[in-house]
Order: structure tokens, then sequence, then C-alpha cells
């Protein structure tokens, strides 16, 4: 799961990869960057995410702010296969307060 983090008290927001492994999410292992004003309040901005099932790459507004492989958090893990996508919003750690999501595509 694939997060972004905006949050009253702190002045800064983040994106995260929280990991599901043997059907439990693996929060301790979330890997995470931190994008300051790159996200903000009020501010729309275009979130993608390229992941062909062992690397990742995310891009806010057209930038590369993070990239992984899964074995650089779990060597011995075998490369995804992916069945499904899917788009949420939720409060982690907080309150939803007006997340829009103006469109959404998934590509092959």
């Amino acid at each position: 799961t694939f997060t972004a983090y905006l949050d009253d008290a702190y002045h800064g927001a983040s994106i995260a990869l929280f990991t599901k492994r043997h059907d439990f999410e693996e929060l301790y292992d979330a890997v995470w960057t931190m994008l300051w004003k790159k996200i903000d309040w009020g501010k729309p901005f275009q979130l993608r995410i390229v992941f062909d099932g062992e690397r990742f790459v995310v891009f806010v507004d057209g930038e590369p702010v993070m990239q992984r492989t899964l074995t650089d958090i779990y060597p011995d893990d075998p490369r995804l296969r992916i069945t499904r996508v899917g788009l949420a919003t939720n409060w982690e750690w907080g309150t939803d307060t007006g997340s829009v999501f103006s469109a959404f595509t998934a590509r092959r």
C-alpha cells in the first residue's frame, strides 16, 4: 500500500510504502521518504506509481521522489504478480480532511 501523508501539526509531507506479507501488514517495515512542501494543503498534485512486480518508482508532479526494489526490503521474496490495482483514502494516523481524486488510470 502506498500512502501520501500530510498532517495539520507537522510541516512536511511524506510518501510511504507499507507492505503486506503472509496476510499481515508490516507497519514497521515501511519505506518512506520526506517530501516537505512538494505536497501541501489545498495544492493539487499528481501521484504516479510505476511498479513491475519487483521495482517501483514514485513520481510527484512528474518528479521521481522514491524508488526501490522489493528485494531491498525482503531479499528472499520472489517477484510479485500484479492481479489488480485500486484506490482508497483513509485516516492513517488522523482524520482525512478532504481528499479528492480527480482521475485514476491503470495501464499494463
